[in-house]
């Protein structure tokens, strides 16, 4: 079996890491692709190579003691991951790139951080759904996963190369919903993919949360120049996906950057500038998506960053990431539901009303 096969190369000492092992003591991430492995399968096909699955109540665990689980699994066990059931945690040291279901496409190496943004959008199947950042197609997948190949994702790059790796992974792993474009987003219109209903913006970003960054000597500081850059292009994405899809009813915003720059001043600054008519879609970042069981949120220097959450390496065990949910709430659609509130109730004061006199 395949663990069996991995201790015997550790031993002989001929088991290649992956080359960020002596500077990441993250555990290693696989994503189940659900489009061709039910998660108890796999459960069960992991349990058949003697991997010891980690058992515990996921209704009652609370995220602290979960992420001491995490951190003691021994070199023969896995954990489902609290949130996300679909995403198994092994030792950090497991490599999988050799394993048939890696190769086969049933499962996928992905950090828990780059699974939360997908997760947290939600797309239901048979939605239309828009991932205006797609490559290398991860997230893409993921959504997929989610819509059970039901309904449209469309997926959008504008570099060759990486919508061709897009393209790839999409092929390799079924994700039979998606439809790929290779153009600009910012060209996008409501034309090129119509009834959107829900958008991942995950733009390009300094990636200052990403643990694994090439060790280069005599770095220099992120130039502040390109930091500005970089806020304004995520600014002009988000505030794109916010005005452009009139069908539009939840975006998730992400990064893998732990600067506010390019995280809560984004958001804020956006949703400022596009929630500026009552009579137009309102948008607001959504509250308490993960309850109790999460640890790091955004600044509560801005109106919307209590709202936002971080993922920490150092306490979360992933990449650093910023995620945050945005729901469209429209003020003459909780005038309607206020109405029918009061219409219903007026109803059945009426009906109690003629009861009583028949008596």
């Amino acid at each position: 079996m395949f663990l069996a096969e991995l201790k015997e190369s550790e031993k002989a000492g001929t088991l290649k890491l992956d080359s960020y092992k002596e500077r990441d003591s993250r555990p290693r991430y696989v994503r189940v692709n659900t489009l061709s492995l039910k998660v108890r399968a796999a459960m069960k096909m992991f349990s058949n190579e003697d991997w010891k699955q980690v058992c515990y109540d996921r209704k009652s665990e609370d995220y602290s003691s979960f992420l001491n689980r995490v951190t003691s699994l021994a070199r023969d066990e896995f954990i489902q991951d609290l949130h996300i059931k679909e995403l198994f945690i092994f030792p950090n040291k497991t490599e999988f790139y050799r394993h048939p279901l890696y190769i086969g496409g049933s499962i996928i190496l992905q950090d828990k951080a780059s699974c939360l943004a997908s997760w947290l959008l939600k797309p239901s199947p048979g939605s239309i759904t828009l991932d205006m950042c797609a490559a290398p197609g991860m997230k893409t997948t993921h959504l997929a996963c989610l819509m059970k190949n039901k309904g449209t994702l469309y997926a959008v790059d504008s570099v060759r190369g990486r919508y061709e790796t897009l393209c790839k992974q999409v092929e390799k792993h079924g994700a039979t919903c998606v439809k790929t474009l290779c153009m600009d987003a910012f060209q996008l219109e409501a034309k090129h993919c119509p009834g959107v209903e829900y958008i991942l913006v995950d733009p390009t970003c300094s990636g200052s949360g990403a643990v694994e960054q090439p060790i280069v000597k005599n770095r220099e500081k992120f130039n502040a120049s390109r930091l500005q850059s970089l806020t304004r292009l995520q600014s002009k994405l988000l505030r794109h996906a916010l005005t452009r899809f009139p069908d539009v009813k939840r975006i998730v915003y992400s990064t893998c950057s732990l600067n506010i720059e390019e995280n809560e001043m984004v958001v804020e600054d956006v949703l400022a500038s596009v929630n500026t008519d009552a009579s137009d879609p309102i948008f607001e970042v959504v509250d308490n998506k993960l309850k109790c069981k999460w640890i790091h949120h955004g600044s509560e220097d801005f109106e919307w960053g209590p709202r936002c959450i971080y993922t920490k390496p150092d306490i979360d065990l992933t990449n650093g990431f910023f995620i945050a949910v945005i729901d469209r709430v429209r003020s003459d659609e909780k005038n309607i539901s206020r109405n029918e509130d009061e219409k219903e109730e007026q109803k059945h004061k009426k009906r109690k009303q003629l009861k009583e006199s028949k008596i």
